[in-house]
Protein backbone atom coordinates (compact mmCIF):
# COMPACT_ATOMS: atom_id res chain seq x y z
CA UNK A 1 0.00 0.00 0.00
CA UNK A 2 1.09 3.76 -1.29
CA UNK A 3 1.73 6.14 1.60
CA UNK A 4 1.54 10.04 1.71
CA UNK A 5 4.84 11.39 2.08
CA UNK A 6 6.19 15.33 2.36
CA UNK A 7 9.27 16.06 1.01
CA UNK A 8 11.35 18.67 1.31
CA UNK A 9 13.18 20.04 -1.43
CA UNK A 10 16.44 22.37 -0.58
CA UNK A 11 17.26 24.41 -2.96
CA UNK A 12 20.55 26.92 -3.45
CA UNK A 13 21.16 30.37 -5.03
CA UNK A 14 23.32 33.23 -4.71
CA UNK A 15 23.42 37.07 -4.84
CA UNK A 16 26.58 38.77 -5.78
CA UNK A 17 27.14 42.53 -4.68
CA UNK A 18 30.34 44.26 -5.79
CA UNK A 19 31.38 46.76 -2.75
CA UNK A 20 35.14 48.40 -1.43
CA UNK A 21 36.94 47.95 1.27
CA UNK A 22 39.46 47.28 3.19
CA UNK A 23 39.48 43.96 3.92
CA UNK A 24 37.90 40.46 2.88
CA UNK A 25 36.56 40.21 6.43
CA UNK A 26 35.11 44.23 6.07
CA UNK A 27 33.78 43.21 2.26
CA UNK A 28 31.78 40.23 3.83
CA UNK A 29 30.84 42.79 6.75
CA UNK A 30 29.28 45.35 3.80
CA UNK A 31 27.88 42.44 1.74
CA UNK A 32 25.65 41.35 4.66
CA UNK A 33 24.02 44.15 5.43
CA UNK A 34 23.61 44.77 1.99
CA UNK A 35 19.64 44.64 0.16
CA UNK A 36 21.34 41.79 -1.56
CA UNK A 37 21.51 40.04 1.52
CA UNK A 38 18.04 39.94 2.49
CA UNK A 39 16.27 38.82 -0.53
CA UNK A 40 12.66 38.26 -1.07
CA UNK A 41 9.71 37.31 -3.66
CA UNK A 42 6.54 38.63 -3.84
CA UNK A 43 3.38 36.91 -2.10
CA UNK A 44 2.69 35.82 -6.24
CA UNK A 45 5.66 34.00 -6.93
CA UNK A 46 6.70 32.90 -3.75
CA UNK A 47 4.09 29.84 -3.10
CA UNK A 48 5.89 27.05 -1.43
CA UNK A 49 9.35 28.68 -0.96
CA UNK A 50 10.35 29.63 2.71
CA UNK A 51 13.64 31.97 2.07
CA UNK A 52 15.98 32.00 5.43
CA UNK A 53 19.03 33.92 6.15
CA UNK A 54 22.43 33.99 4.44
CA UNK A 55 24.67 31.27 5.66
CA UNK A 56 28.20 31.54 3.32
CA UNK A 57 29.73 34.35 2.37
CA UNK A 58 32.56 34.27 -0.24
CA UNK A 59 34.85 37.15 -1.04
CA UNK A 60 36.35 37.30 -4.45
CA UNK A 61 39.01 39.83 -5.12
CA UNK A 62 39.76 42.14 -8.41
CA UNK A 63 41.24 39.14 -10.44
CA UNK A 64 38.22 36.74 -9.48
CA UNK A 65 40.00 34.66 -6.50
CA UNK A 66 38.01 33.59 -3.84
CA UNK A 67 40.03 35.07 -0.59
CA UNK A 68 37.95 34.94 2.41
CA UNK A 69 34.99 32.44 3.05
CA UNK A 70 32.42 32.46 6.20
CA UNK A 71 30.14 29.61 7.16
CA UNK A 72 27.18 29.42 9.12
CA UNK A 73 25.91 26.47 7.38
CA UNK A 74 25.63 24.37 11.28
CA UNK A 75 22.98 25.11 12.87
CA UNK A 76 22.33 24.14 16.28
CA UNK A 77 18.76 23.36 17.32
CA UNK A 78 18.99 26.07 20.74
CA UNK A 79 21.04 28.49 19.48
CA UNK A 80 22.64 30.61 16.73
CA UNK A 81 23.89 28.53 14.12
CA UNK A 82 28.09 27.68 14.16
CA UNK A 83 30.15 29.87 12.41
CA UNK A 84 32.50 28.51 10.81
CA UNK A 85 35.46 30.49 9.48
CA UNK A 86 38.23 30.21 7.04
CA UNK A 87 39.55 33.60 7.05
CA UNK A 88 42.23 32.61 4.36
CA UNK A 89 41.72 30.97 1.41
CA UNK A 90 45.56 31.49 0.33
CA UNK A 91 46.68 29.86 3.69
CA UNK A 92 44.12 27.17 3.92
CA UNK A 93 43.03 28.80 7.14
Amino acid sequence: MKKKYSVCIVLSADSHVDVEADSPEEAAELAACSDEASPFICHQCNDGFNLGEAYRFVVYDEDDKEVWVTDYSTVEPDGPPEKKESNNVESGN
